[in-house]
């Protein structure tokens, strides 16, 4: 069966083309059921009442009721029944137009079945294709439509997206560009240079003691001065160069010359700069390991020191003169001691600098049906960097999401079907700004949906902690009267199957005035009613459908949230109603009270997204949206 039937001319939407999203929203919403329960039922365990906040188990049997002759169709007013064949509901391709075949069956026989619009062609069996059914990029919804002999008709649809078939186990280059401006670099030296500050150079030092170990000389560090460490950020051509400078720099050691006694040396310099130039790390692209130090998205492995006026001397004349020939060696090796103290605090300064650059982010999400906890990684790498002095530097980012444990047979692929951040990123007047492709949030968007975080089945006879509604028959009885017949017994049980055939899909400035469009994806449903009576339950009507939901996108505390859902059903295909036929119900009312909330339970249920590339732990402030098509980009001050 379908969802829209035509009968001797007339059109009827039947019920179960909105119940089951409002079923899913009512108990979602936690609100009390059965609000017209019939006075009296005994079937409820002891010391529950009726709107109690607490859920009992119920206790059946439950009377197994009949559908009352005015609800049994007469199969001269049915229209055929309908079925996707292929492809594949909710499927992916690459093709920009595929072929389309469709089972069709009336006991009266078929006269004509039309698949998009078009007249489909006979290939027997019981089944018609229409070829060369055109499709866009992204989700798209083909309906088609059979007529009988006697002229009863039935509608359905299915819905396939077209895109590039990506492998979520391999990264999705270019998904995201950062940019941090001259003023935004200066900001994170501030930070770097405070964490640095906090540290003990003298300590760090000592632990490397001896400084200067050669043949018939040793230097012990004993004591350093210097004053307060400066940090420098800007642009290079390979992404980002670091300064430190170190002023006044004074550094007392135990001197040792073999054959001699002991002294102090003392070495000076005006300054020690030590400049460390970060790039790309290249073994993303030539399989070796991973680089010992990371920031920012960057590898540093080397560190050069300068120094201005270096002098090593000691108070005596004659431990100076034999000191005379070490001075070049000494200046070398603490030089290289130098480079690999400040190489090792840079690293720990800029030790996950940029968040999900530097470290993988966790993204969880907890079924509001199940209450059931689901989990993915973001992983991001920096594929290109490029910036200066003048400009700051640009980061162009490749996106993996993983699923933590997958439902098994779900698709390692995603169709990719907006464009890539444009390269390279003009930075804004804010000091940070982030460009986040539709196809890298699609990435993580199906991984969520792969590890099984959008399907549930609920059951009414085992309700879970902390449920505020028994899913029973009474539920329907304001807005599905047949259900009476079938169970008398308002505390009768209800089970319904909900999952989602394909991932959602986000979508930037496809359409104008739509800045955000959410495809939801393909659903199924299953509503049945379970009598506790050692039977099978009744199974009441499957529905599958498909949804598009305009969204807002609100940036706060360093997250992104999905806000304001505006949904439309973009097409309902009832696919059974083997127990009753269900006419069309005035619930018209109803369902504009309940729809706001069901789509606040959506959106309570979807995480904040983290953002991205935020440098050392530092808050975006004044944030503002741009978007473009295939892409957003957040800009805001640090």
């Amino acid at each position: 069966m379908t969802c829209m039937t035509e009968r001797n001319g007339m059109k009827h939407w039947t019920l179960a083309c909105i119940a089951v999203p409002l079923l899913a929203g009512v108990s979602w919403m936690g609100c009390s059921s059965q609000s017209n329960k019939a006075p009296g039922s005994a079937s409820t365990a002891a010391g529950a009442t009726s709107g109690s906040q607490s859920v009992v188990a119920p206790v059946g049997p439950f009377p197994r009721g009949t559908a009352s002759a005015q609800n049994i169709p007469d199969p001269a007013t049915v229209g055929p029944t309908l079925k996707a064949v292929s492809p594949t509901r909710g499927g992916q391709t690459e093709q920009a137009s595929i072929a389309v075949v469709i089972s069709a069956i009336d006991p009266d026989g078929v006269a004509s079945v039309t698949i998009a619009g078009t007249p489909a062609t006979s290939l027997g069996n019981d089944q018609w294709e229409a070829q060369g059914v055109t499709l866009e990029l992204g989700m798209n919804v083909v309906t088609f439509e059979s007529e009988d002999t006697l002229g009863n008709r039935t509608s359905g649809y299915l819905s396939v997206t077209r895109g590039q078939l990506v492998r979520t186990d391999q990264v999705y280059a270019r998904g995201m560009t950062a940019a941090l401006t001259p003023a935004g670099l200066a900001t994170v030296s501030d930070v770097a240079e405070a964490q640095i500050t906090k540290l003990d150079l003298e300590d760090v030092i000592k632990q490397h003691n001896p400084i200067v170990k050669q043949t018939g000389l040793k230097l012990t560090a004993t004591k350093l001065d210097y004053d307060p460490i400066q940090v420098e950020l800007e642009g290079a051509p390979t992404g980002l160069r670091a300064r430190a400078h170190l002023d006044a720099v004074r550094l007392e050691c135990a001197a040792e010359f073999i054959g001699f006694g002991l002294t102090t040396v003392i070495i000076t310099a005006d300054r020690a700069t030590a400049l460390v130039d970060a790039q790309v790390d290249q073994g993303l692209f030539t399989g070796t390991s991973r680089v010992n130090h990371r920031g920012m998205g960057l590898e540093f492995d080397t560190i050069q020191i300068t120094f201005q006026n270096f002098d090593a001397k000691t108070s005596s004349g004659f431990f100076s003169a034999l000191l005379s020939p070490f001075r070049g060696g000494i200046e070398r090796t603490v030089q290289s001691t130098l480079e690999d103290i400040l190489l090792d605090l840079v690293a720990d300064a800029l030790k996950g600098g940029m968040v999900g650059l530097d470290s993988d982010l966790t993204l969880g999400m907890t079924n509001p049906l199940t209450q059931t906890h689901h989990e993915m990684n973001m992983r991001f790498e920096v594929h290109e960097a490029a910036g200066s002095n003048a400009t700051g530097v640009v980061l162009s980012v490749g996106a993996m999401g993983t699923a933590k444990t997958p439902t098994w047979g779900t698709p390692e692929t995603f169709a990719a079907f907006g464009v890539p951040p444009s390269r390279p990123m003009v930075p804004g007047p804010e000091a940070f700004g982030i460009r986040l492709s539709s196809d890298a949030l699609n990435a993580f968007l199906h991984e969520i949906w792969r590890t099984g975080g959008v399907a549930a089945k609920m059951e009414g006879r085992n309700p879970k902690p902390g449920t505020t509604l028994a899913l029973s028959a009474g539920m329907l009885y304001p807005f599905l009267p047949v259900v009476r017949d079938l169970a008398p017994d308002p505390d009768t049980p209800l089970t319904i199957e909900i999952g989602i055939g394909s991932a959602p899909l986000l979508g930037f400035g496809q359409q104008p005035g739509v800045p955000y469009q959410l495809s939801l994806g393909e659903a199924e449903a299953r509503v049945l009613i379970d009598y506790m009576d050692g039977s099978p339950p009744a199974h009441l009507f499957s529905l599958r459908f498909a949804a598009t939901a305009q969204i807002d996108l609100v940036v706060a505390n360093n997250k992104v949230t999905i806000d304001n859902l505006r949904a439309t059903v973009g097409g309902v295909d009832v696919t059974e109603e083997p127990t009753v036929d269900i006419k069309e119900q005035e619930i018209e009312d109803f369902l504009n009270a309940i729809l706001p909330q069901i789509l606040d339970s959506y959106k309570a249920a979807f995480p904040p997204i983290p953002l991205p590339a935020l440098p050392l732990g530092l808050s975006i402030q004044n944030p503002r949206l741009l978007v473009d098509p295939g892409y957003v980009t957040i800009y805001g001050d640090l």
